[in-house]
């Protein structure tokens, strides 16, 4: 797997130099595509592929009214209890409450298809947030919250979270933070009641997008400790 994902890095490296594909957008609809190759896949700090690169993919749907909708893939480690691979789906509704403020409901639904250890793997996840933007600078706040299902040990999970992203001025770099904490069981690790934070840098140069951050947390265990994690994007 790692060197498949270390392929597909390089082979979308040359890619990057070719012209980006438009949006593709009729009667008010916008479909919107992106593939990622990263160094390791965290997900609120925590790596879903025990350090090794991860292969990722998504599509999404937006309508103008601000209804949205999409699925998520990504490949795991064959450690992980539910399996190898994560698939997940998403709609929600965003909206401009205040000049420069959205709001954004929505829910999510995991599901983890090659799982053999783990009963009752799959979860749902409502969501809402809000952001504001200010000039190159955008701050969100959000908050997940998973009912008591299996994946979370029969019990809840909440996650709160705070973003920031800036566009520096004199260069082509996107400046982005976060902080969050986890209150409850975190999925299928055990892990409860700590911190994630990461700080990083985004380029973007025609349909390519590359990310560099640091990724760490207060959990005290492996796979959560901190770490340098580089990504590519392609999208349209």
């Amino acid at each position: 797997m790692a060197r498949l994902a270390w392929g597909i890095v390089a082979g979308m490296a040359a890619l990057a130099a070719t012209p980006a594909a438009a949006q593709v957008s009729v009667g008010g609809l916008t479909v919107t595509g992106r593939a990622t190759a990263t160094t390791d896949y965290r997900y609120r700090g925590v790596s879903q592929s025990d350090g090794d690169p991860a292969l990722q993919g998504s599509v999404s749907l937006s309508h103008n009214s601000g209804f949205y909708g999409g699925v998520f893939a990504s490949t795991l480690t064959d450690n992980l209890r539910p399996g190898n691979l994560e698939l997940s789906a998403y709609a929600g509704y965003s909206r401009e409450i205040l000049p420069a403020t959205e709001l954004d409901v929505g829910v999510q639904y995991y599901a983890f298809p090659n799982n053999e250890g783990l009963a009752g793997a799959d979860y749902i996840e409502p969501y809402m947030a809000l952001r504001h933007t200010l000039g190159p600078a955008t701050a969100e706040v959000g908050a997940a919250y998973a009912p008591e299902q299996d994946a979370f040990g029969g019990s809840d999970s909440l996650y709160v979270y705070g973003d920031l992203s800036a566009g520096l001025i004199i260069l082509p770099i996107t400046a982005t933070a976060r902080i969050g904490y986890t209150n409850g069981t975190a999925r299928f690790t055990g892990l409860s009641d700590y911190m994630d934070w990461r700080i990083g840098a985004e380029y973007k140069t025609g349909p390519a997008t590359f990310m560099l951050e640091y990724v760490d947390t207060d959990a005290g265990v492996a796979n959560a400790d901190g770490a340098i994690v580089a990504s590519l994007r392609l999208g349209f």
